[in-house]
């Protein structure tokens, strides 16, 4: 198939092919880099937000402790007086000394294991849901080894997580719990993760106008149920269920981490963005980071448009220098294939010019040298076949004045033998038939069986004379000297066909011409022989001659055209071709070579049962 494109298109779609095969592994490793960079980006963000994670559980953490550190000495041998004396220090211990990034302490609670108050800080009365939430409360930390964080997204709004640790006796039993109630520390500004040492730090939660310009995110953290309890940037709305509730869902329940790609309806009026799920250490709570999709996969889009860009550039830089490359190999060799094809059509006075230095160029000197060569060759050729031109032409002039001169000759010859046959045989035919006619007349004279004998001899001797009349008639004919070709065939027609019941048509165009006598002789016995055949073999009711004069511009002189048709029954002139010479005496054969003796050629025309037409043109 690529056989039949030309060099420049075979050498395009290899290098093409090529290209397509050396850009589609740089794009397939292109895209992998990509890849792999929007994973670095999402474990990236998975690292932010394990940090923020790891962040809140620190700050639960050191509640924990502050709270287990000032209720260590309680039993439950302390009177109430105690036992409020204890939650008062321990809430005024948390809100002078702690300082927490996400939430902050509203009240502390010491309840017992069943989830009765014993005291309150501040004291708030125990009212029906807040004993209800104090049970659960129990309930949920007896059901956890140790301290834990509950989230709080349903009993009590705008509540962030009761942080639970248990009151133990002495032999290490648990007989009571000690629970510091927070708020979240929510924003409308973008969350900063980073601070001034690069770590994920509580002292830069948000972004101000005096914190260096790090990336900016937003956050929430989800309670159990889905609701968020803490929102930090634009548009975080808590104690609403999360719109990222249903992406994180089963990674909640499984306590995992998650991180995708997340494309809210348009009608949302919501940006694409990343979100990186996982869950907060010691507590039932889940942490969202999230950022918009431009900000986060800002260097794989980059790097992806670039990698179109520049791949695509590249791709039709080097297609067009490939191209630029073989055209400048392959024009020498188009330049060359041209003059070769000149060559070999013969047009060899066109010099050979390629521009080129190389092989090519080697190639174009050797092939201008043959040029050369062989145009030197054909002139010598040329100027040969001229001469042997003119040595044909001359030879054929010769030949055909000395086929006129041998025509002539015969004519003469003819006319010589017509004339003593008139002049000797003709005439004593007839004195011998005048003599014996006058004997005959006088019978008296001779004896009856003599007059008989006599008169025998008399018609024979007028036998004799028509036949000698005849035979001089047709040596040479009169007409011809006379009244020209025409008349001439006209009345050989009229004694050979006319007395068999045959129609004559005689016609004669454009202005008759004096012509050569040989050319003329020619003519009438072509004729002659026309004329004999339909006599002997073409049983025609009508025959046509026509004889036309006319001028052309091929032959510079006159044209004359002798045509003989007739009606008959025609015959295959295949046929007659394949015929002996010998037994069709002169025939066909011998009218085309009378014809070609003096520069003109016959046509003949026939099909059994549509008569037969000869033609002959001779130029004079």
């Amino acid at each position: 198939m690529l056989d039949r494109l030309g060099l420049q298109k075979r050498i395009t779609v290899y290098v093409t092919t090529g290209m397509v095969v050396l850009f589609g592994a740089f794009a397939y490793l292109g895209i992998q880099a990509v890849d792999r960079s929007t994973e670095m980006v999402f474990q990236d963000r998975l690292a932010i937000a394990q940090g923020a994670a790891a962040s809140v559980s620190r700050d639960i953490i050191h509640v924990i402790e502050n709270v287990q550190e000032q209720t260590s000495g309680l039993t439950t041998s302390n009177d109430r007086a105690a036992l409020e004396t204890a939650a008062f220090e321990t809430f005024a211990h948390l809100t002078a000394t702690g300082h927490f990034s996400f939430f902050t302490v509203t009240s502390v609670w010491l309840l017992d294991i069943s989830g009765q108050f014993l005291a309150a800080a501040p004291a708030e009365s125990a009212g029906a849901d807040q004993q209800m939430l104090a049970a659960n409360l129990a309930q949920a930390l007896a059901a956890h080894p140790g301290a834990w964080a509950l989230s709080v997204d349903g009993g009590r709004p705008g509540q962030f997580a009761s942080i639970g640790a248990p009151l133990l006796d002495a032999q290490g039993n648990t007989w009571g719990w000690v629970v510091a109630n927070t708020e979240p520390v929510s924003s409308s500004e973008p969350y900063v993760p980073y601070g001034p040492l690069g770590l994920v730090s509580a002292e830069w939660p948000l972004q101000t106008e005096q914190s260096p310009q790090y990336a900016q995110y937003h956050l929430e953290v989800l309670g159990s149920s889905g609701i968020a309890i803490l929102g930090i940037g634009p548009d975080e709305l808590v104690g609403f269920r999360s719109l990222h509730h249903s992406l994180v869902k089963s990674a909640m329940d499984a306590r995992g981490n998650v991180i995708l790609l997340h494309e809210p309806a348009a009608d949302l009026g919501i940006a694409p963005h990343v979100i990186a799920g996982v869950p907060v250490p010691m507590s039932d709570m889940y942490l969202i980071l999230e950022q918009d999709k431009d900000v986060a996969l800002a260097l794989p889009d980059q790097l992806r448009r670039n990698l179109i860009v520049v791949g695509s550039l590249g791709f039709v830089l080097t297609l067009l220098m490939a191209w630029v490359i073989t055209r400048s190999i392959v024009k020498p060799t188009e330049e060359l294939t041209a003059a070769a094809v000149q060559m070999a059509s013969g047009e060899l006075s066109v010099p050979i010019q390629v521009h080129a230095r190389d092989e090519i160029g080697v190639l174009a000197e050797n092939l201008e040298t043959m040029r050369q060569q062989l145009k030197d060759a054909l002139d010598r050729v040329e100027g040969v076949n001229r001469d042997l031109e003119l040595r044909v032409k001359e030879r054929t002039r010769q030949l055909q004045e000395l086929v006129g001169r041998v025509l002539t000759a015969q004519e003469e010859e003819r006319r010589r033998v017509a004339r003593e046959l008139h002049d000797e045989t003709a005439q004593a035919l007839t004195a011998l038939t005048l003599t014996l006619d006058s004997v005959v007349r006088r019978p008296d004279r001779v004896a009856p069986e003599t007059a008989a004998r006599l008169q025998e001899a008399r018609q024979m001797a007028a036998n004799m004379l028509e036949g000698i009349r005849r035979l001089i008639y047709a040596l040479r004919p009169a007409a011809l000297d006379d009244v020209g070709l025409a008349a001439a065939l006209r009345g050989y027609t009229v004694d050979s066909l006319e007395r068999s019941g045959v129609t004559i048509h005689v016609a004669e165009q454009g202005p008759a011409k004096k012509m050569p006598e040989h050319v003329e002789l020619t003519l009438y016995r072509i004729g002659q022989e026309a004329l004999n055949n339909v006599a002997r073999h073409a049983r025609a009711n009508n025959v046509w001659i026509t004889i036309t004069h006319y001028d052309t511009i091929t032959h510079q002189g006159t044209v004359v055209r002798l045509i003989i048709r007739d009606d008959g029954i025609g015959f295959d002139p295949a046929t007659i071709a394949g015929a002996v010479p010998r037994a069709r005496g002169i025939g066909l054969a011998g009218m085309r070579e009378r014809a070609n003796l003096i520069g003109g050629q016959v046509i003949i025309q026939s099909a059994p049962g549509n008569g037969t037409t000869v033609e002959v043109e001779v130029p004079i």
